[in-house]
């Protein structure tokens, strides 16, 4: 018999997307709420736009909309998030289960913003 050997490191999974949003509003639609997680969304001066998953097990899936993203997520889901979005984005939308959970507007803000909304909502209605 030898020492016992460490146990493996866990790697957090992360992925990210770039893209140049188009119009005014952006939808961030999340399929399920998550049993843990956050998703953080930046708003400054920027001309693009980013999203990023942050741990987890990446198993979730960014898909980039026309005027949005969609988080194919799942309830057992501990990951967050982090969206970066241009100044030309008035209003956001969040949805988590097909619910609003937040909604913020960029109209007379001086400078960037960044709000914080909790993914662990109640996905059963």
């Amino acid at each position: 018999m030898g020492a016992p050997t460490a146990a493996p490191e866990v790697q957090q999974a992360t992925s990210l997307v770039s893209f140049v949003p188009q119009g005014e509003e952006f939808l961030i639609d999340f399929l399920q709420a998550q049993s843990r997680g956050t998703l953080s969304v930046v708003v400054d001066t920027m001309n693009s736009a980013s999203a990023r998953v942050m741990g987890g097990d990446g198993l979730d899936e960014l898909i980039v909309l026309q005027a949005g993203i969609r988080v194919r997520n799942r309830t057992a889901s501990s990951a967050s998030y982090e969206l970066r979005l241009p100044r030309s984005i008035q209003d956001i939308e969040v949805r988590i289960a097909g619910r609003t959970a937040a909604a913020f507007s960029t109209a007379g803000l001086a400078g960037g913003a960044r709000w914080e909304v909790e993914l662990t909502g109640n996905a059963g209605g």
